[in-house]
Order: structure tokens, then C-alpha cells, then sequence
């Protein structure tokens, strides 16, 4: 379980192009925390879960494999970040997002013809 919460997290935070020292400042904790996790020094990440979740976008049971989800890791962060749009703004953003995609499945796959 500890490897594959790790392995979540890293994951995530690679998919976010997150550096570790930034990472580390978002969820308080000190400096080479993240290299210590990686070198199986540390499992610290452990008990600082709910801030990373709550950086990464995901929840607390995803990282520990209680809860499944079949949504890819780059829509929970296009969530994320929909969610950090102003409200008075937001369903624009949505409106935008989803005509995107709208457009994109009319074309096909994507492939060039």
C-alpha cells in the first residue's frame, strides 16, 4: 500500500509539472521531504495526506487505493483547476471546456487524416 500511495502521489505531482521544492512549500513540510519519501527514508506522507490531496486534487481514500477512479489524473487536475476559476466566471470556462471536447469527438479521434 505505501508504494503505490508514493507512486500516486509522485505520479500526480510530476502530471501538475510540480518541482519538489514547490510541492513541499504547498504542503508544508520542510525541504528534501519529497527526496526522502523517494529514497524510502521517510514516509511521511503518510500523516501530511489531506494536504496533499488537496494539492493534487484527489482525495485522501484515491491516494491510499480505497477508492477507485477510472477519471484520468489530468482531468482531475483540469478539474482542479476549474474549480479555482471565480464562480461569476465558471461556467463560462465550462461552457468553453465542453464545446472543446464537443468539437474534438466530432473531428474523430484526433488522428490526422
Amino acid at each position: 500500500m505505501l508504494v503505490a500511495t508514493l507512486e500516486k502521489i509522485l505520479a500526480l505531482k510530476s502530471q501538475l509539472g510540480m518541482r519538489d521544492a514547490a510541492f513541499e512549500r504547498l504542503i508544508n513540510v520542510p525541504g528534501r521531504t519529497v527526496d526522502a519519501w523517494k529514497r524510502g527514508l521517510s514516509h511521511s506522507y503518510l500523516k501530511n495526506l489531506a494536504a496533499i490531496a488537496g494539492v493534487l486534487g484527489v482525495t485522501t481514500d484515491y491516494l491510499l487505493g480505497v477508492e477507485s477512479d477510472d477519471m484520468p489524473a489530468d482531468f482531475h487536475l483540469l478539474a482542479r483547476k476549474a474549480g479555482q476559476v471565480p464562480e461569476k466566471d465558471r461556467s463560462r470556462v465550462i461552457k468553453l471546456l465542453n464545446a472543446t471536447i464537443d468539437t474534438f469527438l466530432e473531428q474523430g479521434s484526433g488522428e490526422e487524416k
